[in-house]
């Protein structure tokens, strides 16, 4: 068995299907993933994926680590295609699935953020965002805030985080004065935060099939459910945007 890790899983009613595929996806997928597999698994009668999820950044490193990954779900196409360069990913593989915009958010009793020009106000608030260097939403930020002319103002108290989801976490505990995450993961805290302002920026998510996985034909049926019409019911229910294209 190919991961062990998931024998256990395997003796639990209904579950024997074979191995199920593991998906490393964007942190950002954390909700809706776990519903996509649950009617990939319905419609087709494989096993329910079971997905691990970390910055884009993070799982494009575990794959080239050789982490035992059939399919990943990523929220940066650059990642993507640059591991099907180094031979990782199929080639032709590459599908994207969903789109997803930036949102600025505040703790819900908080007044000191009303929208994006007060990240640059004399007393900078504390702003949470992914480390641009391998959170796309990070990265994306970076090239809102510098398109505003506020990214050197925000950058002394920019508090970087290890994934979108991670700078919505400091948010919701008041840890900081504003966040900037993707619109799902706004929508995800409730009323813990509020979302003050949006960015036109957004976001694509590919998914592509992991070179070597010893499902190829369950993980190309995966990454195409996500793509169809069912997948995309999924994904727009969930916040998240369609693709103006299925390439990457």
């Amino acid at each position: 068995m190919r991961h062990p890790w998931l024998a256990l899983l395997l003796l639990v009613p209904g579950l024997a299907r074979g191995d199920p595929l593991a998906i490393g996806a964007a942190s950002s997928l954390t909700d809706v993933l776990p519903r996509l597999a649950r009617a990939f698994t319905k419609t087709t009668g494989a096993a329910a994926p079971v997905a691990s999820f970390g910055s884009s950044g993070t799982v494009a490193r575990q794959v080239v680590s050789g982490a035992p990954l059939d399919v990943v779900v990523l929220a940066d196409p650059g990642l993507a295609r640059a591991l099907t360069r180094r031979g990782l990913l199929e080639p032709g593989s590459l599908r994207c699935v969903a789109t997803n915009r930036l949102s600025l958010v505040v703790p819900r009793k908080s007044r000191t953020v009303a929208s994006w020009a007060d990240l640059g106000a004399p007393a900078a608030p504390r702003t949470a965002l992914g480390d641009p260097a391998h959170v796309p939403a990070g990265a994306l930020a970076r090239r809102h805030l510098e398109a505003l002319g506020l990214w050197t103002a925000v950058l002394p108290r920019a508090v970087f985080a290890a994934s979108a989801r991670q700078a919505l976490a400091y948010a919701r505990r008041a840890e900081v004065d504003a966040a900037v995450v993707f619109r799902t993961d706004a929508l995800s805290a409730g009323s813990d935060v509020r979302e003050v302002d949006t960015a036109p920026l957004a976001a694509r998510y590919v998914a592509g099939v992991v070179v070597g996985t010893p499902q190829p034909a369950d993980a190309r049926r995966f990454t195409t459910f996500l793509a169809g019409p069912a997948g995309q019911a999924l994904f727009a229910e969930a916040g998240f945007g369609a693709c103006p294209g299925r390439e990457p």
